[in-house]
């Protein structure tokens, strides 16, 4: 995802105090190098409880990142842009309709 996107999805939780989450949301590259892999990803993810929020469309779909993924309880949410492709704007617009359901499933398992 843009790391803007994931920081203004920050900066909105944190402003919504009555019903924001306890957590916090980082783009990979400022946990990780650039350029880290997958697998790697997967296990910063699972070490700090997180859940990872991709729009890499063959992240889920390599059998061992999902055998992984599986294997140490990590969570995982897909973005799938639409099939004309999704502009910035488009992508955060999404994320911010869709918020509120993730963060409920998110609160489902904690």
């Amino acid at each position: 995802m843009p790391p803007k996107l994931v920081t203004g999805l920050g900066a909105l939780n944190q402003e919504n105090s009555i019903n924001a989450l306890k957590i916090k949301i980082v783009y990979s590259d400022h946990l990780l190098n650039i350029g880290a892999t997958d697998e790697e990803i997967i296990h910063k993810a699972e070490r700090l409880g997180a859940i990872i929020i991709s729009q890499d469309d063959d992240f889920p779909g390599i059998k061992t990142n999902k055998q992984l993924v599986k294997k140490l309880k990590v969570g995982y949410v897909s973005y799938k842009p639409p099939m004309h492709g999704a502009r910035y704007w488009e992508k955060g617009q999404a994320f911010i309709l869709a918020w509120e359901r993730l963060k409920q499933k998110i609160r489902e398992i904690e």
